[in-house]
């Protein structure tokens, strides 16, 4: 049981890691916008 909860918590944070880094390469294109604007 203590092993199904760490993979299952392992699996959540691998998902989060790949949200994060979504969102980094998003806003990232939003920069380079904004700079390409200035």
């Amino acid at each position: 049981m203590a092993l199904k909860e760490t993979t299952r918590r392992s699996r959540n944070s691998c998902q989060l890691l790949t949200a994060v880094q979504a969102r980094d390469r998003h806003s990232r294109k939003l920069n380079i916008q904004k700079w390409k604007k200035l």
